[in-house]
This record gives C-alpha cells, structure tokens and sequence, in this order.
C-alpha cells in the first residue's frame, strides 16, 4: 500500500490537468515532452488524453484541431476504434460523406459488428 501511495505521489502529474488549455496538439505533445524531461524517460500520451482533449475542442468548434490530434491518436495507437469512431464523427459533422464513411469502414474492421458504425455506414452510403 506505502508503494502504491508512493508511485501515486510521483506521478501526480502525469495525467494531463482539467485546467489546461488546449488549443491543438501541439499543447499536448508540449505537456508530455516536458513531463518526460523531468522523469528522464519518455513518456506516451494515454489515447484517452488525446481522445478527450479532441472531443472537447470539436465541441467548441475546433474541428480542424480535432481532427489533428484524433489523426495523430490512430498514427500512434493504429487499433483505436475511439480515434476513428470520433474522426468518422466529426466528418458526419462536417457533411463529408466520403471521410466519414472511409474511418466508418476503419471502425467495422476493428469491431465488425459495431451497431452505430453500420447504422451510419449504411445512412451514409444510401446518400442519406
């Protein structure tokens, strides 16, 4: 248990901070390159960190950004249904068909049988 509390203390700040402002990747990358430094190893952003911080910037509007870390999210975690989940969802948004039914396609080779991937795969390719 003192181990645990131990380790817990140490890396306090490894989750990336609810009260840090996030305008692209660059912010993120930024926070973890600079936590690395301080601990003298690298250390990966945690998908759900990027998969978050995009979710939130595409509520404000910032698609392009969001889309920016969602692609950097599948580059560096390949079998992230959330990244492609989320992208094919901002491009639903965006009104590009074409987009959204490529990372739709990427979410059902992951997951087959992913009800909301074939609900809107379908819509999708129906023109709808």
């Amino acid at each position: 248990l003192m181990l645990k509390e131990g380790l817990r203390e140490l890396f306090r700040e490894y989750a990336f901070p609810d009260d840090r402002s996030v305008e692209g990747l660059s912010d993120i990358i930024t926070y973890y390159d600079n936590l690395s430094e301080k601990f003298g190893f690298e250390i990966n952003i945690p998908e759900k960190t990027l998969a978050d911080e995009a979710t939130e910037l595409a509520e404000k509007g910032g698609s392009g950004a969001a889309i920016e870390i969602l692609e950097y999210l599948i580059e560096i975690y390949p079998s992230s249904l959330n990244g492609y989940w989320r992208l094919a969802n901002i491009y639903i948004g965006l009104d590009d068909r074409e987009r959204a039914i490529e990372y739709l396609r990427k979410c059902l080779e992951i997951m087959p049988n992913m009800p909301p991937a074939l609900y809107w795969l379908e819509k999708l390719e129906a023109g709808e």
